[in-house]
């Protein structure tokens, strides 16, 4: 089991920086991020297995090679492929403990509307089952991931869905999958604008969870539809929002 960090011993000058491959997906976005060893970050719908292992392979990575597949979030259109690319791999599956009956049963939760608009979009959600996730290692705190040949840590980010993660590296990276929306139309358009997503399952636990998050001295955001963020340009966001809310 990876070890906790604290954040004074991760937060210190990187020794090289990962390389980090997107990979636009259909529905969504997943991420090659290769640093001692190359380490998957959410794995599309199960219709993209073979999508995303062209992709691996076209980038000079070969599957087999993968020391991890980090999930974000157990919604169908990022967890889809990664029971076939673990088998594939043989590359443990990394979740958060509180999404890990969803893996299990193949099946995400109901997720509620965040707005109208959300709710008309609803019609066209994906489907929210796939195949099922025996083997997770949970993340119930803070984690190093150098296990994994990573140097960041996975931290727990609920709110989106209850187990929820991000992935942090030295560098201010955060892989935030949904917890901020880049764009609009999915991030069809204007991708690199952050927003309000369109389903949370707790969207108040979500906010709280973003501004711990952007503490962490974050500086870009790779999201799971749309961006990449400026983090500033979230925390702008952010005021804006407490703003309009009068808090």
């Amino acid at each position: 089991m990876a070890r906790s960090r604290s954040r004074s011993d991760w937060l210190t000058p990187p020794v090289s920086n990962p390389t980090v491959h997107t990979f636009r997906l259909p529905l969504s976005r997943s991420y090659l991020v290769v640093g001692t060893h190359p380490v998957l970050i959410d794995a599309g719908t199960p219709a993209d297995t073979d999508r995303l292992i062209r992709r691996i392979t076209a980038v000079g990575v070969k599957v087999q090679d993968l020391a991890a597949i980090i999930l974000t979030h157990a919604h169908s259109d990022h967890a889809g492929s990664a029971r076939a690319i673990s088998e594939a791999s043989g590359a443990p599956i990394v979740a958060g403990a509180g999404d890990i009956h969803m893996l299990r049963n193949g099946r995400h939760d109901d997720t509620p509307a965040t707005s109208l608009f959300a709710k008309l979009f609803s019609r066209l959600a994906v489907n929210p089952a796939y195949p099922p996730c025996e083997s997770v290692v949970p993340i119930t705190s803070a984690q190093d991931l150098n296990p994994y040949g990573l140097d960041a840590l996975a931290v727990p980010v609920p709110g989106h869905s209850p187990g929820s993660i991000a992935v942090v590296t030295r560098q201010g990276i955060a892989f935030a999958g949904d917890m901020v929306l880049g764009g609009w139309l999915g991030g069809a358009l204007f991708p690199n604008v952050p927003g309000r997503q369109y389903f949370h399952a707790d969207e108040s636990a979500n906010l709280e969870s973003l501004d711990r998050l952007l503490a962490l001295d974050v500086r870009t955001m790779y999201l799971g539809h749309g961006g990449p963020v400026s983090a500033d340009d979230v925390r702008d966001w952010r005021a804006r929002s407490r703003k309009r809310q009068g808090k």
